[in-house]
Order: C-alpha cells, then structure tokens, then sequence
C-alpha cells in the first residue's frame, strides 16, 4: 500500500492546438511542441503525449485543455485532485527539452472545480520564450504574463511565478525552483504519487493554511493506493495519525479532526466508484483507530479516498502551532486482531464471553452507533476459524438516516461496517434502525397550576441507560449515549381538553432547563399519539426524571389546573438494534473462547504412541480433531491444511496421506493443569513498565524493565500465589537513583535473611531482581548488580 496525497490520472491527454491572430513575432515563429501535466498537492502527474503547430508572425498559439481531461464526478465527487494543468513546450520534439511555459487552475477561487475546456492564448513572444528565462531584477519581468509563466530574477536573487487567478495576484515565490516540472516517475521527488512519509522538502507541497479558529478547515484528499499483487480484503480497518513538524500528536486532535469516506479509485483512470458502499460518511476524529472499515474488497490498482479536516484552536494543541509549522496527516490500513486458529472451527461463528460482546449500542450525534469492546471467533468452512480478542470501542460505519433493519457485519478481525450482503470471512452482527419518529409516553402526571403569567419551568434529566423494556439484550445497558433529537412536552387541563405540547432541542449532557408555553410556542391536538411498537425507541421518556414548577412569564395559558405528559423525539437517530439470533445475527456464547476450547475436550482420544497416530485410517479425524500420544503426554491436533513434513516431534503425518497431500497433526503445547515437557527455551515477555513517582508494575505483563530517571517508589499489581517474575532495573544516563519498596511489616515486598539489596547507582547499570509470590506477598532474592544495560 502507498499512503499519498489525492492523486491524478495517470497520464493526460496531449493539448488541442490552434492559430488566431496576435502579436507574436518572427523570432517566435516555427515548429512548436506542446504537452500536458497534471499538478496535486505532492507534485507532477507523468507528461502526456505531444501536439505540435506551426506558427507564422501576426499569429498567436491557443492551447486548449480538452473537457476529457478531467475524469467525471459521481455524485458530485471527484475521484482525482487536479490543482493544476500545466503546459510544457519546447522547440523540438525532445521532452527533456521542454520548459512550463503555462498553468490553468484545477480550481476557481472559491474553491469549486474549474470547468473545462479551457483555454490559453499565447499571443506574445514572451509568452513562448523557453530560453534566457532569468531576468535582472523585478522591473524586467513581462508586462503580459500569462498564469504559471515562470522566471528567475537575478537581483535579489529569487524564482517566480506569475499568479492570474488568486488573490492578490501577481508574482510569487514558486516551488519547486525548476522551468521545467518534467519528472521522470510520478512516485519520485516533486512527483504527484509520492508516498508522504517520503516527502522530504515541505515546501514542493499545495497545502492549505490552517486558521486554527475552530471552524472545520479546507478539506484535503489522500489515496491509500493498493500497488500490491492481491486485494485488500473487506474489513481492513483504516487509521489516521497527526504529526507536527515530524512529532506525533495524534492524541491531542481527537475531536479536532474529521475523516470522510469517499469511495474506491481507479488509478489508472481516476474514475470514482462507489457502488455498493456507504460514502461520504464523515467520522469525527477519536484516535488512529478511526473504526472505518473497508465495506468491500479493494482491488489492485485502485485507492481509497479520504477526506480530512480540522476543526481546532491553537490552545487545544497546547498551542504548539506556530506560524508556519507543518501538520501531516497519514492514514494507513491494518488487521491487527485477527489470527488464525485451526481449533476455532469447533465452536463455530460466535461472540463470547469476554468484555463488552462487541454490542452495539447508540453513539452520540445523528445515525451513529458504536460496537462496544468485545472477543469472538468467525469460522470459514473447510479452513478453521479468526479469532479476534479484546476489539476496542470503534463506530459503526455507513448508517442511512430513516431507514429500517440495516445489516450491521462483523469482519474476521472484530470490525464493524454497514452492507446490503456479506462475503465470505464476516457474519451479521445486528440490525440497526433509525426510522423517525416519536417515541413512549409517559402518561399524564401531576397538577399546575399556570395563567396567562405563568408559564412552566422544565428540569429534564435525561436516562443513561437503554429501557429495560427493550426486547433486546442490550436492555438496560449504560454503554450507550442518550440519542432523543427533541423533547415533547404534552399539556391539558386536569380531566381532559384541547392538548398542547411543545418541542424542544435536546442539547448534549444529561439535564436541560428550559421553559414552556410561552407566547411564542405551541402546537395543538386532541389526543395522545399512540405508543410505538416496543422495538422502537432505545430510551424512553419513563427512565428520566423531571422536575416541573410554574414560573412567571407570559404564557399561552389560561387560569387553570394542567397536567403534564413526555415523549423523546427521534430524527435522525438510531431508534432500534436487534442482536437476536433469530434475524440472522450471530451467535452469542455465555464463556469466554477460553472455557469454550475447555468445554470442547470431548474431541480428544488417546492413542498409545506417534506409530499408532500416523496408522489411523481416512475418516478417523476431522478438522480440528484432537488425540493424545499417550507414551510422550504430547496433545495433537488435526489440521487439515497443513503440510509441514513429519519431525516425530511438532507434526505427523498419517501414512495414508502424501507427502504433496495436506493434513497433519500439530503438536499443542503447554496444556494448563498438567506437567510440561518442553522442547525448547521458553520465554516470557518483558514489558516496560511507566516510571511515576510511584512506578506500578503490572505483573500481567509478565516480566518488567524500569528505567529510572529519579527516585521511585515501585509497587507491584495483580499478583498471583505461584508465580514468579524478574524485574530489571536501570539507571539513567545521569544515575544516583533511588529505589523505595512496600517492605514494612505489612507490607507486600519481602527480604529475608538476606535483607533488602543495595542497587548500583553508576549511571545505565541494570540490576536484576527476582521475586516469587505467595499468599499476597513478593519474596525477592538477592539482586544481580551492576550489568550493562544495552
């Protein structure tokens, strides 16, 4: 894959040529040659094929740039930036020749697409000079320049351009300093295809300036390119990260910046395609993870394209932004949560246990939804089975405004998108609606009493969980946001009459105040809606609570008792999710994978020996099928799609396979309860733990490495009776650290006879200490001291 900027067609079509009348002198007549080039943010597209015209004196050259030359929109989206079309020309039929005599804008002033055809006049003799292009200082430019003429100025010394269309215009400084934009390979410096980590000299690069006021920037466009040999498979996830002048601070733009989904483009041809995808769905930014998932497959040789913005203020970066600092943006693609496992065609497609089941619930704004954190396995026939574990909270993707039971997919690595059908390697996860409308009442309640000077003063605290009532297994889930688009606020005298009810905003948070029947509002009607189906409507107007008092105003009112009923308002908004079975949802274990693989022990049959396994007969075994040798306690599984050749010690081979045949039985190791035999050095991890005042080591994480860069108090979690870790400690280039532990007398950190060790202080020493725990407390052994660390 290559991350760049918004590129071009490939290779442009050559000028269209024709004479009229003009100024043009003997000096410049002859045989001229004329190509084209394409500019976008990074640089210059390849040169396109060439036009020739000869010209007399009296006579002027027009090079028109033909409407083909930019490739058609589909749905108002361009799958191509052109920022420029630039003409090259040249006295000979030679292209390394050629100078940038011209340039015609991609874009108008205000931002939209320049309509073609266009054309160029050039009807003085400067205006064709490739040669003496430098000039003795500014008085000595033209005087008829024409857009994109290009020429050096010798004092002071400078290289210039002349600017018709932008303001103001004129000359300006030009990058990259060259007469000619010629590149011999587009993914090369100054070439519109370069990867952007490639791109050295920022200055070559067309990129807004960022007012940092907090309104939503210009928009710029990245392909992610797929130049491999093999597609990029439906589910890849899409990340995005932010670094200024080369720093990472993709932290600190979450919620500053936002990303659009645009389509798939085909290189070769710039043509947009969009079919059976949810576009130009834009993403607030919440981290390189964005949860944007690919909804097909992208073939070779086509792109994604992205749309990014920002929305942000200087103080909200720690005011790191300086006048002229450089932000880059680079997204990027990736699987990471998938792995294969040839045993998870036991259990089949599922989500278990663990986490958070990858629900999905409301996401605050309009049509969002997000699936929560969550583990589970998706089963390809005849191959094993993905698992993913632990998938992170991540939106979902591609959600239409009113519309019913939209099918919600889960890829082999947890991912979430929107589609009308699956592929192999996904399963449906739910079905999500956001049909309008209004939702339960709550019934009439309460006695005010309001006149024409007294309206009503509302304290809505809004519910944080789903409705228990909801046929759903997420009912009563806290993990959702409060999705309502309005409140309805119903009221009628006591005992019945005409009903009024009044409409207000839902504003973010969990309570709002406002007041009603003022004169200004109002509607009425005679009854009550009736109540929705109970699948509709995730929160309901019941699981809030309200505090209601008149207060002065001039109202709508008359003298009179009212009373007082609500609805939630929903537009625009998720209003049911169904994670049933029954709709043709995947299934939902109640273990974890762990006790799932635990529980499926029934497939295992000793056998006395390795001869005895690699006898057994066609049709003994099934994929994932597992046996015991029973002389060597070694457990094997079957894999069908193996071929690794038969060491006696990891695989068999069964005697009626072929050596050119799959299926093998692997060994798996270290089974849990039982002695092990190893065959080779184990290793346990080493994790970094984070230096703090009072540095915590997690000792999930195995084995742990602190480097101190002062005086710390170490504290250790999630111990384990039985266990045992390492722990290294190093100094810092400076040393004279210190090390304080829990080792009073009810403390978790034990010495012994030995006594607490006294750690070396010579700057980037490592000591390293081992412990052991029991009944809640780490017993250390002496420390080794003094090694090299690096």
């Amino acid at each position: 894959m290559r991350y760049q900027y918004q590129g071009t067609p490939k290779t442009p079509p050559a000028p269209q040529l024709s004479l009229g009348t003009g100024s043009l002198t003997s000096a410049s007549a002859g045989t001229k040659y004329f190509w084209m080039q394409y500019r976008n943010r990074a640089g210059y597209s390849a040169v396109g094929t060439v036009s020739s015209i000869t010209v007399v004196a009296g006579q002027s050259i027009i090079v028109t740039i033909p409407t083909g030359a930019q490739p058609a929109a589909v749905g108002g989206i361009f799958g191509v930036d052109i920022q420029e079309y630039v003409i090259l020309m040249s006295a000979s039929n030679d292209m390394t020749t050629a100078v940038t005599i011209a340039t015609f804008p991609g874009y108008q002033a205000n931002g939209t697409i320049y309509p073609l055809p266009a054309a160029i006049t050039l009807n003085q003799d400067s205006h064709l000079q490739i040669n003496s292009l430098t000039v003795a200082d500014s008085s000595s430019l033209p005087s008829s320049p024409i857009h994109g003429m290009r020429r050096a100025i010798a004092s002071p010394s400078s290289f210039v351009a002349y600017d018709a269309v932008f303001s103001p215009t004129g000359w300006k400084p030009a990058y990259p300093q060259v007469y000619s934009t010629y590149v011999t390979d587009s993914t090369l410096t100054n070439g519109a295809d370069i990867a952007v980590t490639d791109i050295v000299d920022t200055s070559v690069i067309l990129i807004p300036s960022y007012a940092i006021d907090g309104t939503y920037s210009q928009s710029v466009g990245f392909w992610l390119y797929n130049n491999d040999t093999n597609i990029v498979p439906q589910g890849t996830q899409i990340g995005l990260t932010f670094d200024m002048d080369n720093v990472d601070i993709s932290s600190q733009f979450v919620g500053l910046a936002a990303i659009t989904f645009q389509g798939f483009v085909t290189v070769a041809t710039g043509v947009l395609d969009t079919s059976s995808m949810i576009v130009n769905t834009t993403v607030p930014y919440s981290g390189s993870q964005t949860g944007m998932v690919l909804q097909k497959d992208l073939p070779v040789g086509s792109a994604i394209l992205l749309q990014v913005q920002l929305n942000c203020r200087a103080f909200q970066l720690e005011n790191r932004p300086v006048q002229g600092s450089v932000l880059r943006a680079t997204p990027y693609i990736y699987s990471e949560f998938a792995r294969f496992d040839a045993n998870g065609a036991i259990n089949g497609s599922l989500i278990t246990g663990e986490f958070d089941r990858r629900h999905i619930v409301p996401a605050s704004g309009g049509n969002a939804a997000k699936g929560l954190q969550g583990s589970g396995s998706i089963a390809i026939a005849g191959v094993g089975a993905y698992t993913f574990t632990g998938v992170p909270e991540s939106p979902v993707i591609g959600l239409e405004p009113n519309t019913a039971s939209q099918k919600v997919f889960i890829s082999i690595n947890g991912s979430l998108y929107v589609a009308d059908s699956t592929v192999a390697g996904a399963r449906q996860r739910a079905l999500v609606g956001t049909v309008n409308g209004i939702g339960h009442t709550l019934a009439w309640s309460g006695s005010y009493a309001l006149s024409s000077a007294l309206a009503l003063q509302f304290i809505a605290n809004y519910p944080n969980t789903i409705s228990i009532n909801y046929p759903d297994i997420i009912a009563g889930s806290n993990l959702g946001v409060f999705n309502a688009s309005a409140i309805r606020i119903y009221v009628r005298p006591v005992g019945g009459g005409t009903i009024n009810y009044f409409d207000t905003i839902v504003l973010p948070g969990s309570a709002q105040t406002f007041t009603i029947g003022l004169v200004s509002t109002g509607n009425t009607i005679s009854s009550l809606p009736t109540n929705p189906d109970d699948t509709f409507g995730l929160y309901r107007a019941a699981d809030g609570t309200y505090t209601i008092a008149p207060i002065g105003a001039s109202s709508i009112f008359s003298t009179d008792n009212y009373e007082v009923a609500i609805a939630f308002i929903f537009t625009d908004r998720v209003t049911s999710i169904d994670h049933s079975t029954a709709s043709g949802n995947i299934y939902e274990a109640s273990g974890t994978l762990a006790e799932l693989y635990q529980s499926s022990d029934y497939w295992k049959y000793g056998v006395a020996n390795a001869a005895v396994l690699r006898s057994l007969p066609s049709g003994s075994y099934v994929n994932s099928h597992r046996r015991e040798i029973s002389d060597i306690g070694l457990e094997v599984v079957w894999n069908a799609l193996s071929y690794s050749a038969d060491d006696g010690n990891s695989f068999f081979k069964p005697t009626d396979r072929l050596t050119n045949q799959p299926g093998r039985y692997e060994a798996i190791v270290a089974q849990l309860n039982k002695n092990q035999t190893f065959r080779g050095s184990q290793a346990v991890q080493i994790s970094v733990a984070t230096f703090a005042a009072t540095t915590t080591i997690d000792l999930n994480l195995g084995n742990a490495e602190v480097t101190l860069t002062g005086d710390t108090l170490i504290s250790f979690a999630n111990l384990k009776s039985g266990g045992s870790w390492i722990i290294y400690l190093i100094q810092d280039s400076i040393g004279g650290r210190s090390v304080t532990w829990d080792d009073g007398t009810t403390g978790t950190v034990d010495w012994g006879a030995y006594g607490r060790p006294v750690l070396s202080t010579t700057p980037t020493k490592m000591d390293i200490i081992t412990f052991v725990c029991r009944g809640g407390i780490m017993h250390g052994s002496p420390a080794s001291l003094g090694y090299r660390s690096i």
